[in-house]
Order: C-alpha cells, then sequence, then structure tokens
C-alpha cells in the first residue's frame, strides 16, 4: 500500500494532463460533478513516477513522500503550479536520488529548488553538458548539489545528491502549461488519486482569466468554493492524513467576448500575448470528403505496450463505424518496418485487422528514421505513436500525404510528432486530453479556423500561430511587441470561406503585467519550431533556454551549494539570494583571467606525451623482469590476489583476421594465479568452437570461461520455434536487467534467428532514456554483430548526451573506422586528441593519437593527413595490444597484464623488463586502459582486470567491462578478438583472457 501511495503522489506533476485524457467521456454530461473517475487505473502499467533509487538489480525504490504543499496560479490560459515534497529514505547508505516524471504537450519545468541546510535554493539555468559535468564533480565530493533535465523520452528527470541515510529532503518544482479546452470552458487538472494518505496535503488556488467563477471539485463531496476578489479568484484546500480519491479539477468558463492582453518585458524586447475566445457561429463545422483508402503507421516498440490501446481501438471503433468503406494498409515498426499487410474495411467491419492490431507483439527499440511516410498508399495516414524515436534514424521523410498522430501514452514527444504531421497537412490528436468524440469530430469536418493574425496598426514581428489553427473555445496570440501598441485582425474561415474578422488592441502600458507569462508563451512557441531537427538545431535550442530560463533538450537546471562551486565551475548563483550573487560577482572580478590554452601549447603538450611514447617504443628491452616494486608498496604485487569476482556473462567474441597472416583461433579456458597456462576449451561454449581453424604453428588468443544467469538453462533448452515466445513469457520478469536482453539475443542468433536478435537488443535503447551506460553496451553488442551503421547512430546519440566525455568520441570514432568511414574517424580522433579533458582522464589524447595513426597506416592511400602535423604522425605496430574500458563512471578497474616471465604489468609497474608498457591508470570511469608489446615475448600472457570497487552515489546495476586484444596491431595479418563481460561484486579480480604466442 505504502508503495503505491509513493508511487503515484511522489510524481503529482507527471499526471497533470497524462492521466486526463480519461476522465473527459464522464465529464461531458450536464453536470460535470467529477466524482465518478479514478486516476489509477488509467496510468500506464510500467511507468515509474517518484523519487526513486536503484538497487543492484536495476529494481527501483519509492521514498515516501511525508508532506506535500502544491500552489497553481492561472493567468489567461497558461497555469504555473508549484509542488513542494518532502522525502523520507528508509536507506542505510548515503546515495543519489531521482525524481522522474514526464510531460504533456504545452508543458515545461519552470522552477527547481532544493533544501541546503533548511532553506531552499533555487536552481539556475544551465548548458546541459556543463551542468551534467558541474554536478557529477561536485557530487564525487560528496557535496550537495542537484540537477533537473530534460531526457530524450520526454521526461524531466531530477538527480539529487545526497540522500542521506533514514532522512528527509525537501524539492521544489515548478512547471507551466496551457489549459486544455473542455466541453464548457478551459480545464486544469491536479490528479492526485492513490489508496493511501498523506500526512499534510495544502493547495492554493488563484486564477485570474475571463473575469468568471471558476468551479473547483474533486476529492470530497462537498465543493470546494472560490472567493472573490474583483476579477481574482483563489481558493484554498487544506488536509492531514488526506485520503486521496479522485483528482481535483478546475473549469475556467469562457466568455465569448473574452479577450485578454498580457504584456511582459524580457531584456530589451517586450512580448505580447493575447487569448481571445472563438467566433460565436451557427455553423462551425462542415462535413469532409471520406477518404477511400488509408494507411495505418503502427508503432510496435517495447514503449508501445504502455500505451492505451484499449482507447486506441475505441478510436478506429469509431472511425470506422464512420468511414464505413474502406482499403487500408497497415505497416507496423520498431526498430525496423516488421509486417505490411492490406484490409478491406466492408460495411463498417474491420476484425481482422483488429484482431492483427490487438494481438501485435511490442518489442524492440523505435526508429521513426526508418518509416516511409513518403512512400505510403492511400489519401490519409494514421501515426499511432508515442512519437519517443530511441534507436536509428530519427527524423522520417514525410510526403504530401496529411498525416494524423493518434497519441494514448503518459510519456511521449509531442512537438516532435506535431512537427512532422503538420508539415504533411495533418495535425495530431492526444488522446490524453481529447475524447475520441472531439478528435474524430475535427478529422471528419472542416472546421472554424484562425486563418490569419495580421498587423494593421503598430508594429509586432514573429508572431505565432504561423499557419491557420483551428479556433475550438478559444486561441493564445502571441509576439514580439516591438512599438507602443499595436492593433491585430484575425481573420476566421469555415471550408475556406471568411466568417468573421475580429480586432485587437494592445497597449504595453494598459497591458503590462509583472512576471513572464507572454514571454515563456513566446519561447516554447520557437522551441516547438525546432522540435523537427533538434540535433540541427540544437544551438538555438540551447541559447533560447538559457535565455528564457527553461529547461529545454540543450539546459538543465543546477542546484549548488557554496559559493566556491559558483566561482570555481563559473555558474551565476540565483537572483533569488542577491547577497550570494553579490559575493560571488566580487570574488569573480577578482579572480585571475583564465587563459584559454593556445595551439601551440596544446601541441607541445601533444608532442611531449609521444616523445615520451616513442622513447618507450624505440627502446631495446633484454627481456629479464624490472624488479617489482617493495613489500607493503603500493599495487597489487605488495599483496595476494584478492578472490575471484563472480563472472555472470561474457558476450560472444568477434574474430577480425587480414590477409596474410597467422591462422586466429577463440577458445575458452581458465586463468589461475599460480598456474597461466591454458587450458582445455570449454565444450559448453561450442558456438565459438565451431568457427575454430587448424592452430598448427599459430598463436591461440582465449576468453575467460563464464557463470551465466539463471535463464541460461531455460534459453539453452528452447527449440528455435520456442524461444521467442519463452522470451516474451519471462521478459517481464528480468525487464530491467541488461544481461538478459543480451543473452536472449545471443541465444536467437545461433539459433538463426537474426532478425528477431537484433529486435530484441535494440530494447536496450527503450529501458531508460539517455542511459549511455545501455546505449553503450548496445552500440558496443551491434559491432559484434556486423551492424556498424545501426553502432554509429547509437554512439552520435551517446556523444550528443556525453559531450564532456572524451569516450563518446573514441567510440564513435572506432565505429566509423569498423564501418569503413576512415577519414571521419581519424578527423574525430584528431579532434578527440586537441580537446582539453577533464584531469580524471589522464593522457587519454595519447590513446586516441594511437588509435588514429592505426587507422593512418592501414588505409596510407585513402586518409588525407595534411591537416595533423607530422610530429603526431608515427608508427603503433606491435605484436600485442590489449585495450580495456568500461561503461560506469565513478569506477577504478585495472587492467593487469601477467607476462610469461610472470611480470605482471598494472599501474603501479606500467613498463616491464620484456617490453610491456601499460597507459596512465584511470581512476574516475570508463577507461580505457592500455597495454602495448612492440616484441612479444613467446610464451602465456594472462589478461586480468582488477575491480577495486566503485564510488557511484547510485545503487546502480552491474559495470560492464570490455576488453579487446590485437595480436600484430597495424600489421600484415591483424587479428582482433573483442569480449564484454559483466561483473557483480566488489573489490576483486577477474579473468579475461589469455594470449598465446608460439
Amino acid at each position: 500500500m505504502t508503495k503505491l501511495f509513493a508511487l503515484a503522489i511522489t510524481l503529482i506533476p507527471v499526471l497533470l494532463v497524462a492521466s486526463f485524457v480519461q476522465l473527459q467521456p464522464g465529464r461531458r454530461q450536464q453536470t460535470p460533478k467529477k466524482t465518478d473517475s479514478l486516476m489509477s487505473k488509467h496510468l500506464a502499467p510500467s511507468t515509474r513516477f517518484g523519487v526513486f533509487i536503484t538497487d543492484g538489480n536495476g529494481l527501483q525504490t519509492t521514498l515516501r513522500i511525508t508532506s506535500m504543499k502544491a500552489t497553481t496560479d492561472i493567468r489567461g490560459t497558461l497555469a504555473t503550479t508549484a509542488l513542494e515534497i518532502v522525502v523520507l529514505t528508509p536507506n542505510d547508505r548515503i546515495l543519489e536520488g531521482q525524481f522522474s516524471f514526464p510531460i504533456s504537450d504545452g508543458q515545461t519545468v519552470s522552477r527547481f529548488a532544493l533544501d541546503l541546510n533548511g532553506k531552499l535554493r533555487d536552481a539556475v539555468v544551465v548548458d546541459k553538458s556543463k551542468a551534467r559535468a558541474t554536478f557529477e564533480a561536485i557530487e564525487r565530493k560528496g557535496v550537495d548539489p542537484a540537477l533537473l533535465e530534460w531526457t530524450r523520452d520526454n521526461a524531466f528527470r531530477t538527480r539529487i545528491y545526497p540522500i542521506n541515510p533514514r532522512s528527509t529532503r525537501r524539492i521544489l518544482i515548478a512547471y507551466e502549461q496551457e489549459l486544455t479546452q473542455g466541453p464548457d470552458g478551459l480545464q486544469y487538472t491536479l490528479p492526485i488519486a492513490v489508496d493511501d494518505t498523506v500526512d499534510a496535503f495544502s493547495w492554493d488556488v488563484d486564477v485570474a482569466a475571463f473575469g468568471s467563477v471558476p468551479q473547483l471539485s474533486g476529492n470530497s463531496t462537498e465543493q470546494i468554493p472560490f472567493s472573490n476578489r474583483g476579477r481574482q479568484f483563489t481558493s484554498s484546500v487544506t488536509r492531514t492524513k488526506f485520503l486521496i480519491k479522485q483528482p481535483f479539477v478546475i473549469d475556467v468558463p469562457v466568455d465569448p467576448a473574452a479577450q485578454v492582453v498580457t504584456v511582459n518585458e524580457q531584456g530589451s524586447e517586450t512580448f505580447a500575448s493575447v487569448v481571445v475566445a472563438g467566433p460565436q457561429t451557427t455553423q462551425q463545422a462542415v462535413p469532409r470528403p471520406l477518404p477511400k483508402s488509408i494507411t495505418i503507421a503502427w508503432d510496435a516498440s517495447l514503449s508501445g505496450d504502455t500505451r492505451d490501446h484499449e482507447k486506441e481501438l475505441v478510436f478506429f471503433d469509431a472511425y470506422f463505424a464512420r468511414n464505413r468503406d474502406v482499403e487500408v494498409n497497415l505497416h507496423v515498426f520498431a526498430h525496423e518496418m516488421i509486417r505490411e499487410q492490406r484490409f478491406s474495411v466492408l460495411n463498417g467491419r474491420w476484425d481482422d485487422l483488429r484482431r492483427v492490431l490487438t494481438n501485435l507483439t511490442y518489442d524492440g527499440a523505435t526508429q521513426l528514421g526508418a518509416v516511409p511516410f513518403n512512400r505510403f498508399p492511400g489519401e490519409l495516414t494514421f501515426l499511432v505513436s508515442d512519437g519517443l524515436s530511441t534507436f536509428g534514424l530519427h527524423k522520417p521523410e514525410m510526403g504530401t500525404t496529411p498525416v494524423i498522430g493518434i497519441v494514448s501514452s503518459t510519456l511521449a514527444d509531442i512537438d516532435l510528432l506535431r512537427f512532422l504531421c503538420t508539415s504533411s497537412g495533418g495535425r495530431v490528436y492526444d488522446l490524453r486530453v481529447t475524447s475520441v468524440e472531439d478528435a474524430l469530430s475535427s478529422i471528419f469536418t472542416s472546421r472554424v479556423m484562425l486563418a490569419s493574425v495580421r498587423v494593421v496598426e503598430g508594429e509586432m514581428e514573429t508572431i505565432y500561430p504561423t499557419a491557420s489553427v483551428e479556433a475550438g473555445l478559444c486561441t493564445t496570440i502571441v509576439g514580439k511587441l516591438k512599438s507602443a501598441s499595436a492593433s491585430l485582425e484575425l481573420t476566421y474561415t469555415l471550408n475556406g470561406a471568411i466568417i468573421d474578422r475580429r480586432s485587437v488592441v494592445i497597449n504595453a502600458t494598459e497591458h503590462r503585467v509583472e512576471g513572464q507569462t507572454a514571454a515563456r508563451q513566446w519561447a516554447q512557441q520557437e522551441l516547438k519550431t525546432m522540435a523537427g531537427d533538434r540535433r540541427a538545431r540544437a544551438k538555438d535550442i540551447t541559447q533560447l533556454g538559457m535565455r528564457f530560463g527553461i529547461v529545454t533538450p540543450g539546459t538543465s537546471l543546477l542546484v549548488l551549494e557554496t559559493l566556491n562551486d559558483y566561482v570555481q565551475y563559473d555558474i551565476q548563483p540565483p537572483a533569488s539570494e542577491p547577497q550570494l550573487l553579490a559575493q560571488w560577482r566580487e570574488q569573480k572580478s577578482s579572480r585571475p583571467t583564465i587563459v584559454p590554452e593556445s595551439p601551440e601549447s596544446r601541441l607541445g603538450y601533444l608532442t611531449g606525451l609521444v616523445n615520451a611514447w616513442k622513447t618507450w617504443y624505440d627502446a631495446s628491452h633484454d627481456s629479464k623482469p624490472v624488479p617489482a616494486l617493495a613489500k607493503g608498496a603500493q599495487g597489487p604485487l605488495a599483496a595476494p590476489m584478492r578472490s575471484r569476482m563472480r563472472v555472470s556473462e561474457t558476450e560472444e567474441v568477434n574474430v577480425q583476421s587480414f590477409s596474410g597472416g597467422v591462422g586466429s583461433v577463440a577458445r575458452l579456458s581458465a586463468v589461475s594465479d599460480d598456474a597461466v597456462a591454458p587450458a582445455a576449451p570449454s565444450p559448453a561454449h561450442n558456438s565459438i568452437a565451431r568457427e575454430e581453424p587448424s592452430t598448427s604453428g599459430g598463436d591461440i588468443i582465449r576468453v575467460a570461461p563464464i557463470n551465466r544467469d539463471a535463464w541460461i538453462g531455460a534459453l539453452k533448452a528452447c527449440t528455435k520455434e520456442s524461444i521467442y515466445s519463452w522470451y516474451l513469457d519471462n521478459r517481464g520478469k528480468y525487464r530491467l536487467n541488461t544481461g538478459f536482453f543480451l543473452d536472449v539475443s545471443d541465444a536467437l542468433r545461433e539459433k538463426g534467428l537474426r532478425s528477431e536478435a537484433l529486435r530484441v537488443l535494440t530494447n536496450l535503447a527503450e529501458l531508460e532514456g539517455e542511459n549511455h551506460q545501455m546505449m553503450r553496451i548496445l552500440a558496443r553488442r551491434l559491432l559484434q554483430l556486423d551492424q556498424p551503421a545501426y553502432a554509429i547512430d547509437v554512439f552520435t546519440d551517446v556523444r550528443e548526451i556525453r559531450d564532456e566525455e572524451p569516450q563518446s568520441y573514441r567510440d564513435l570514432a572506432l565505429a566509423l573506422d569498423a564501418a569503413g568511414k576512415h577519414q571521419q574517424a581519424v578527423d574525430l580522433l584528431y579532434s578527440m586528441a586537441l580537446r582539453k579533458w577533464d584531469t580524471r582522464f589522464p593522457e587519454v589524447e595519447l590513446i586516441a593519437l594511437n588509435e588514429m595513426n592505426h587507422i593512418i597506416g592501414k588505409y596510407a592511400s585513402s586518409v588525407n593527413v595534411s591537416a595533423i602535423p607530422a610530429v603526431l604522425r608515427y608508427s603503433v605496430a606491435s605484436d600485442i595490444r590489449v585495450v580495456m574500458d568500461w561503461d560506469s563512471d565513478n569506477c577504478d578497474i585495472d587492467l593487469w597484464v601477467l607476462d610469461p616471465n610472470k611480470e605482471k604489468c598494472y599501474y603501479g609497474h606500467r613498463f616491464t623488463g620484456s617490453g610491456g608498457r601499460l597507459s596512465s591508470d584511470l581512476t574516475g570511469g570508463y577507461g580505457p586502459e592500455e597495454f602495448m608489446q612492440k616484441k612479444a615475448t613467446k610464451g602465456t600472457f594472462a589478461i586480468q582486470a582488477n575491480y577495486f570497487g566503485d564510488r557511484q552515489q547510485r545503487l546502480a546495476g552491474p559495470t560492464t567491462i570490455q576488453v579487446t586484444v590485437y595480436r600484430n596491431y597495424g600489421m600484415v595479418g591483424e587479428q582482433k578478438i573483442s569480449t564484454t563481460v559483466r561483473l557483480s561484486g566488489k573489490a576483486q579480480v577477474v579473468d579475461l583472457a589469455t594470449l598465446v604466442i608460439n
């Protein structure tokens, strides 16, 4: 019971409009009292709301709300809601918490604050990459930061640190939204409906819209009255031990003659907002011709499983009840096009098509760019999707056939869907806030439209809406006011014929209002125009968010604790704390100016790295062990090796051989501390052993044995015909476990079901928005599956999400190289080397230069290196290269290589007598760490990872290591084996591979 309470209450803002759609049919009666709806049954079952922490198995624990204070301020058609909540954690460990909630159409976060020493501190808007890098840098110090950012699954996610053991934290979040249009006026919903009580709950409401008395009801049989203060109305609700059964709903009547004009100043510009009621005519609509052929593009990705399919089917029940004879082309898609089928609907009977839609399998990622809208047949296309493109190409080719978007899910990218649909002449219907009846009425008829807005006196520019829009009960017009006053002429049409003209006068002095209502409404309209190509418009989106103080795909809200933090990271404190702001300005003015590193200085630094590397590379080695560290010194040589770490998964290796080299064999063997001789191949992994060529006279690379997870036995028992069904039956049990999808994908591929294997694998892109760890695992597996094009798309997304990390550039560059795009790979690695990175990635530039020169050496005739200084171009040809990286931040893993002389190369002993060299130690997360030996010693090399543990502030899931072993690196006959290992446990040693040089 407590968990259900916490789940629904902790994210009140989430549900604001998301669940309101389900209330519409009941509220259309003549006396809508809003007493017959339960919000809980309308929530998507797998959507998680709340302040939560994640345990080691990926399961989320929701924190309990001890109190909540809500305030709502409605001005015209814009509502601002602030929620101040206090959460209590039952845990005994200091952790990072997450407060995640989806956004509805027209909704955005405007304020975020966190309690520091008993006082709420407001967040400030910061560039997204800088905000995240700052948050994580301060979090590593154990200080109080908080971060709120927009994620690609169209949710707002708040990261809060610390959540102290068995204590409370106070959070404030404010968000803005446009009111929805109901049958008799505008409506606002605060959907609180849970099966438990809130210790202390209060809600204050202030409404200034159209001068009519609003109605507030819900959660009680008695009406909650409004008090009148002129044209402004207020109401207050206070409860203790409050059992919340139903949502609060505010009805705001719209006067047919009403006009609400608001003028705000923002910086040097003036913005005006006009809310005007639609014309009252005897004829509001005329019928449209019925299409004789339509297309339904149906999103069957994993996230589609959370949509309200019953409502979608009810929509098409009603559609075919009106358009009774029509040809239907069904196109089902997920990560690619899944199914195409034709149906004939006769006399309204669509049973066969309905049966197919009812029984669809929802699995895999969403690739909107794979949907060929420009080639779909028919006169009208319905796109049934949440609009969240998580994989591959995100921007489809739109044609001239109108596309109607149908949305029914809590998480949805309405702005992207609106852009796609309106570009084709269609529109989007959000069934969460629009009834099926209203949507179909709009589809089947031409409605009264606001056809144009013309400035007849004065000056006003960048006016929205820019195109014809449905008038409805009222319409909001926003723009930049460039004169003291302006007169607008609004023209309304029906089926192309003018039916009304209206004049609106805006006076900057008379209509000026404190606040930023009009300015922010204008900014939101600007953002919507950029939604169709966020990647290309990233800079514009970021600048707009910074200017208007709103969270966008390029900006975040950040709270810091100390003055020194604001000064050190050059982030201006909030204006709500003038004393702190004044201190910051004083300290900033007295700090010495930081001179950016010059290109010459950067080249000098890189040259120093390269020269040191060349000194090692050119030296001769006598193969005698270098003296080990003394007993008691730091490092693994000073103490016995720790007990083995359990390895729960090793992915299938990928062996690549180039012509002219020796034979290669991939085998599985055990590696022990005392004896490093190769063991016999494991018969349990014949999928690899089947690929073994003759090894006579060749070298052998082996990866370590594995203990797979609990589901492996069941997978092995499945037949080719039953395995996918078994997966679907058990997916819910392991839905948050990355390894489950990886292992199922492996098993499907081994049984020859490559299409199903790829679909299952792509689910990693759907599990959590902007989870770069999962995305990196997905992209690396795609490379192993010989899908470099898809890997490039995923790594491109990772780079945009984690631009502040060098690994994002390296991963993408290596994927480009694997796809044959060697020039792009070289250019990206060179740009990575030129960029100055955080000090927790020491000498990562040298690894980039090594890999750049590896590509140059192999493809010298096709790669242009004229922009790269000669001093940075050198040979990297080596008998052995091992490189290891991992996917968890704040995680210390060391690469160990034990050579045939029993000399161990590790962070405290980086150079061996036989010529082995280990790169600098990376203790802050991700790697890579690199071992090289120019001339290999004959015998067996044991490759291991020493996992010292992590400093992650979340109870994160298992860390995944990737290790790549090269033989004849950069030479004819180069061989490569890549494998990934998923770890569990801490402070232990894991065997990765052995390399036998004959």
